[in-house]
């Protein structure tokens, strides 16, 4: 089951691995809302002025996401400029969440291009699945082997 899990999620979800399939979207900032929730979730949002979208940082970009430097550096009204998927652009003036792949404001990089993409483009969840598949299939092994054909 995991191993059909982890080959699910990483077919069904968009991957960008090229700066080419992003695009940039300049804006005024508005807010932000950075949660450190129970059993160490983190979810970080910004709001730009210009759009009713809700901006999201993707959870397996946190690591790279300059948190201090964002909040020390931004203000009401400074601009913020941000590379988001070209599929995502028509979802920008609508009340829906779009994840960011690069966040700059004032020209200083909180987040880069250079970190997520070579995020995006890691097959590590391809080896865990192959992994669990192969546990799963020795798991069966050891058991009919040993467990049922000695109880028979």
């Amino acid at each position: 089951m995991g191993s059909i899990l982890f080959i699910h999620t990483h077919f069904t979800t968009q991957r960008i691995e090229s700066i080419n399939e992003l695009e940039t979207i300049e804006g005024s900032y508005s807010s932000h809302s950075f949660i450190h929730g129970a059993k160490s979730t983190r979810m970080y949002y910004f709001k730009l002025q210009e759009y009713a979208c809700t901006f999201q940082v993707a959870a397996n970009h946190l690591d790279y996401f300059g948190i201090g430097e964002f909040v020390g550096m931004v203000y009401p009204g400074c601009n913020v400029r941000v590379l988001v998927p070209k599929s995502e652009l028509n979802e920008l003036q609508a009340d829906e969440k779009i994840c960011v792949y690069h966040v700059s404001v004032e020209e200083f990089n909180v987040l880069s291009t250079r970190n997520t993409i070579q995020k995006e483009k890691d097959r590590s969840s391809l080896y865990i699945a192959l992994g669990f598949f192969l546990a799963g299939i020795l798991f069966f092994v050891i058991r009919w082997n040993i467990w049922i054909r000695y109880n028979l």
